[in-house]
């Protein structure tokens, strides 16, 4: 049974490890006070959740677009300890909605206790942090309550690359919310809002490769607004038909196919690129010099993880999604 996770797949697609580790170091605060005895079964299912892309992700970007050093990436974790703690908390709500068999009690108390220590944050509804939340996160929940339900009518192709473009916000959004709260007292709200917006495209991306592994499991849960899943429907009537009925093996030599996935990579890694060209732009030339390094990674990493999930994808009782 082959169990593979997104984040595992960014960690070495930007050669992130040290920041997903000072991630996963500073979540530990949410257990203080917590007694002994279930300590250490919190301590593993947290390692698990902190490590996830609607966190570390966001803050690696803004550490390698402000040059930050590693004295001054804790400092600028903490001020961003509200928003990575709400952000977490949609990873462990996900995998409970998607029946991941994995989520245990201690999981789901989780999401309390990121809740609890991000309201302890006195900086967590000052300012323009508020703003941030209801002009990019609010619009998402349409989304989210929708997701898999039966459209009403027949979508149109273009419709569907429009959906699929919104779909990508949830974890864009989210990474919106993280960057400002790094970045709101070290930049002036002109530059804050650049490079804000700047994760926020991030983010997407990473959405944008979630999806390419998340093919099959969004096929069979009805969630077809989805970048791969809307150019797999414009290319047959067939396949446009088997993904409505949500039959996935009716798609799987499509899916497999090297057009299908060459053009997949290609479209990950043109985005990828037009990120750096952005990063180069605004003067970030670490972080741009970081995304050059990561878009030449990004081939292999699809093509592994794809080849893994293909493995075992087509024989049911081994079959297991993706998570974010």
């Amino acid at each position: 049974m082959t169990v593979v996770y997104v984040s595992d797949v960014l960690e070495r697609v930007l050669d992130a490890g040290k920041t997903r580790a000072a991630v996963r170091n500073h979540c530990k605060v949410i257990l203080r006070g917590v007694p002994q005895l279930p300590e250490t079964e919190l301590e593993d299912c947290l390692h698990y959740i902190a490590g996830k892309c609607m966190g570390y992700p966001a803050i690696w970007l803004v550490e390698q677009a402000l040059d930050l050093n590693e004295e001054d990436i804790g400092s600028v974790i903490d001020r961003a300890s509200g928003p990575l703690f709400i952000s977490l908390t949609t990873s462990v709500t996900d995998d409970f909605l998607d029946g991941d068999e994995r989520m245990s009690p201690g999981h789901m108390m989780l999401v309390y206790l990121l809740i609890f220590e991000a309201l302890r944050r006195p900086q967590w509804f000052f300012g323009r942090q508020e703003d941030v939340f209801l002009r990019e996160v609010y619009p998402l929940i349409p989304g989210f309550v929708n997701e898999g339900k039966p459209q009403p009518e027949p979508q149109t192709l273009a419709r569907l690359k429009r959906m699929a473009q919104a779909g990508e916000r949830r974890i864009g959004a989210f990474h919106e919310t993280i960057a400002h709260a790094m970045t709101c007292d070290r930049l002036s709200p002109e530059r804050c809002n650049d490079l804000v917006r700047l994760a926020g495209k991030f983010g997407d991306w990473c959405a944008q490769l979630d999806d390419i592994f998340d093919i099959e499991v969004d096929i069979e849960a009805g969630a077809n607004t989805t970048r791969p899943i809307a150019l797999l429907q414009g290319r047959h009537a067939r396949l446009a038909r088997a993904i409505a009925a949500r039959d996935v093996s009716a798609c799987g030599t499509a899916i497999q196919a090297e057009d299908f996935q060459s053009e997949l990579i290609a479209a990950a890694r043109e985005r990828l690129l037009d990120l750096r060209d952005q990063s180069e732009q605004a003067g970030y030339k670490r972080l741009s010099d970081r995304l050059t390094a990561a878009s030449e990674r990004v081939e292999g990493a699809i093509r592994a993880t794809r080849r893994k999930i293909e493995a075992t994808r087509f024989v049911p009782e081994m079959a297991q999604p993706m998570t974010v």
